[in-house]
């Protein structure tokens, strides 16, 4: 028996589903059985699109964060006055998203270093398109080569801090300094 194709509502009931599963029960409190059962979409239909229980937490994380991120834009471009401002919103609004749950971004870290090869070509575009965004607040527009560095700097430094948070290494707070500081260092201070 084939599986069937997926509706766009049925994805987002998909999405809604593991989004509860993982704020509720975190990545290891649940299986992908679960969502079958609560979708009543078949394993087989599920599998074909979901290869894994990390794809399916980074896809419904990802497809959220597209969503979050749009109010950000104003024209195309990321709101705020200085290249600062617009960082700090734009960081501060995913810094927002992951934290308000805990156990959410405990299963989303989880799914960014798993190394499962299904989900590399999702965690690179998720990867680019957090650089490109952080560039283009950065240079208010289109971003040049300084741009690029400073972005890729910043994003690294706020991936580590997201980690160290959701490991329970650091408060929340942290995040945020960290953030902070790599924009002092890199001389974003206008």
């Amino acid at each position: 028996m084939a599986a069937h194709a997926l509706s766009p509502e049925q994805r987002r009931q998909i999405e809604d589903i593991v989004l509860d599963l993982t704020a509720t029960d975190g990545f290891d409190g649940w299986r992908i059985s679960d969502v079958v059962k609560r979708s009543g979409i078949s394993s087989r239909t599920l599998y074909k699109y979901y290869p894994s229980k990390e794809f399916l937490v980074l896809h419904a994380f990802t497809e959220r964060a597209r969503a979050t991120l749009g109010p950000l834009f104003d024209g195309g471009r990321i709101k705020g006055r200085t290249p600062r401002s617009r960082v700090l919103n734009l960081i501060g609004t995913l810094t927002e998203a992951l934290t308000a749950s805990p156990a959410s971004s405990r299963a989303l870290v989880h799914t960014l270093v798993c190394g499962q090869e299904s989900v590399v070509p999702m965690l690179r575009a998720f990867d680019d398109t957090i650089h490109m965004l952080i560039g283009r607040a950065l240079a208010g527009g289109e971003p040049g080569d300084p741009e690029w560095a400073k972005a890729e700097m910043i994003q690294q430094v706020w991936f580590a801090a997201i980690i160290a948070w959701s490991s329970n290494i650091q408060p929340e707070e942290y995040i945020d300094e960290s953030v902070v500081r790599a924009l002092r260092l890199l001389d974003v201070n206008n």
